[in-house]
C-alpha cells in the first residue's frame, strides 16, 4: 500500500499542541494526554526516571513522562523520521542526544544516533535519503519499489515483512462463472449464485532474527502471510438477473476480505509480540498466530453460510457495486495460484501437528 508518510514539524510550534498521545507504563498500561507547551508554563527539572511513553496517530513517540506525570523529553520529526530531540520545555537539545537514553522514536522504532538511521527489523531507513537501506526482504509482493518507505495508518506492522496475499484485493474485478445446481438446496432455499471460497489460509513459518549461517541455537520469529482466493459462480438455472447475482456476491466477498484483514492485522501483533526466541518457542508462537488468525477466517465462513447472521440475507438483490467483467472464466476455477512462501535464507518450518 503507497501512502505518503505524514510530515511532523522539524520543531514544535508554541501555538500548537503536542499530538493527544497514549500513555505506556512499564508497571501498568491507561490513558493520559500531553498538554501542549505554553509559553507562561514553568519547566520543571526532572530527577524521576522516564518511564512514560506518549505517541502520536502514527505510533511516533512524542514525548516520555516520569511516574508523576512531568515531562522528561519531547521528540519530532521529519517526513521520514529524522528525530529532533527537545527538552521539557520544547527547546532542542545541543547535542540532540536523548538525556535519558531514549532510543525508540519514529513509529516506534529504534534511532542509531552514531549512525543516524532508524532500525525497522527487517531493514534500516535512512531519513536524509528517505528511503531504506537494504531490499525489501518480500521482493515485489507489495509492490514495485524495493527501497520506497511507506508509512501508513491504517494498519500495524511490527516486523515490517506482514503480507495479505489476496486474489481479489477487493470486489472490484471479482471473477465469475456459470454454473448449474438445483434451483433450492438441502434448506429449501433459491440458489442463484454462491461466493467460491477457493483458498482461505494463514501460513506461519519461523524466520532466522539474524543474518548469517543459521544453526540450531540461532533465534528465529514468526513470519505469516494470509491467503485468500475468491470467486463468484452464478446459476444458469436462477430467476435472477447474473448482475443481481454478482452484485449480492460482491458483498460476501468484501465482508469475507475485511476479515481477512483482520487475520492479518492480528498476525501481524502477534508477530511483533512473539520477539526472537528460541527455535521451540518460535514454533509454539507460530502455531498460535496461524490458529488464531485462521479461526477469524473460519468464524466469517460460517457466518456467510448461516441464514441467522449472513449479511446480505437470502434472496436480496443488489447492483454490482464496481462493474461486472463482462465474459465470464472459461470455467470455474481459482483467480490465481498462490507463490511459493518466500525464502529469507534460512527458515525454521513448524512442524505440522
Amino acid at each position: 500500500m503507497n501512502v505518503h508518510p505524514i510530515t511532523t514539524p522539524a520543531s514544535p510550534s508554541l501555538e500548537s499542541p503536542i499530538f493527544d498521545a497514549s500513555f505506556d507504563s512499564i508497571e501498568s498500561l491507561t490513558t493520559t494526554f500531553v498538554l501542549p507547551v505554553v509559553p507562561t508554563l514553568e519547566t520543571t527539572t526532572v530527577t524521576e526516571v522516564a518511564i512514560g511513553y506518549h505517541r502520536n496517530q502514527q505510533y511516533s513517540i512524542t514525548a516520555m513522562t516520569t511516574s508523576t506525570g512531568a515531562v522528561a523529553e519531547r521528540y519530532a520529526y521529519t517526513a521520514y523520521g529524522q528525530p529532533t530531540i527537545l527538552d521539557a520545555s520544547g527547546s532542542a537539545i545541543g547535542n540532540q542526544q536523548s538525556q535519558i537514553a531514549n532510543r525508540f522514536t519514529y513509529t516506534d522504532r529504534e534511532w542509531d544516533e552514531t549512525l543516524g538511521l532508524l532500525h525497522f527489523r527487517a531493514r534500516w531507513i535512512s531519513p536524509l535519503a528517505g528511503r531504506f537501506l537494504g531490499r525489501d526482504p518480500i521482493e515485489y509482493d507489495d509492490g514495485d519499489n524495493l527501497y520506497r518507505v511507506n508509512i501508513t495508518l491504517s494498519s500495524l506492522d511490527p516486523e515490517g515483512m506482514a503480507e495479505l496475499d489476496a486474489d481479489p484485493t477487493s470486489s472490484d474485478g471479482l471473477q465469475w462463472c456459470w454454473h448449474t445446481y438445483d434451483p433450492r438446496n438441502n434448506r429449501g432455499l433459491s440458489v442463484h449464485g454462491e461466493l467460491e471460497y477457493w483458498r482461505y489460509n494463514v501460513e506461519c513459518k519461523c524466520v532466522c532474527c539474524s543474518t548469517g549461517f543459521c544453526d540450531g541455537d540461532t533465534k528465529r520469529t514468526p513470519r505469516c502471510r494470509v491467503i485468500v482466493r475468491l470467486s463468484v459462480k452464478i446459476n444458469k438455472r436462477s430467476a435472477w438477473d447474473k448482475k443481481d447475482v454478482y452484485g449480492h456476491e460482491q458483498i460476501h466477498a468484501d465482508n469475507f476480505l475485511k476479515s481477512a484483514k483482520q487475520a492479518q492485522d492480528l498476525a501481524t501483533r502477534g508477530e511483533g509480540e512473539s520477539g526472537c526466541t528460541d527455535p521451540a518457542e518460535c514454533e509454539k508462537n507460530a502455531d498460535k498466530i496461524a490458529n488464531d488468525a485462521q479461526n477469524i477466517l473460519n468464524q466469517r465462513v460460517l457466518d456467510d453460510a448461516s441464514p441467522k447472521c449472513m449479511y446480505p440475507r437470502d434472496g436480496t438483490k443488489y447492483q454490482p457495486r464496481h462493474p461486472m467483467p463482462t465474459d465470464p472464466q472459461p470455467e470455474c476455477r481459482s483467480p490465481s495460484e498462490v507463490k511459493p512462501f518466500p525464502d529469507w535464507g534460512c527458515l525454521y518450518m513448524p512442524s505440522k501437528k
